[in-house]
């Protein structure tokens, strides 16, 4: 496949999220990345997306009118705009457990004064290194 990444997510200090297939919808294994799904390199050989989540088929909450009532209900939806939700939740949980000091208390309670800020490219190391590579 011809990379494919566009402005902005082929950007150094962003975090560029592809689109993977979910399970349970016959599509395709969950390791594969999503056909609409942008993928690398970027232009300047960087890997690209960083990261993938569950972007296929999923179910988002949906509105509208019928016959003049409003209502509320689910639709099937996919993107990396459904993907990147799932990125952002797992970003700002790595954030807590380094302000709240869980990093080094080997799991039991965090230890407040062991608590920082962590750095925008600390959060992205982190989200990168510990994620799964896809199969296909």
């Amino acid at each position: 496949d011809e990379p494919l990444i566009s402005s902005p997510a082929q950007a150094k200090n962003v975090i560029g999220v592809g689109a993977s297939i979910n399970y349970g919808n016959n599509e395709g294994d969950i390791n594969t990345l999503a056909y609409f799904s942008s993928r690398g390199p970027s232009i300047d050989g960087r890997i690209k997306p960083d990261v993938v989540a569950a972007g296929y088929s999923l179910l988002s909450s949906s509105g509208g009118s019928d016959y003049g009532k409003e209502t509320c209900g689910f639709d099937s939806r996919q993107g990396t705009s459904m993907a990147t939700p799932m990125v952002a939740a797992s970003a700002a949980l790595v954030r807590q457990y380094f302000r709240e000091g869980w990093y080094n208390s080997k799991g039991t309670a965090p230890i407040a004064e062991d608590g920082f800020l962590p750095s925008a490219a600390l959060l992205k190391a982190v989200l990168i290194n510990s994620a799964q590579g896809l199969q296909g």
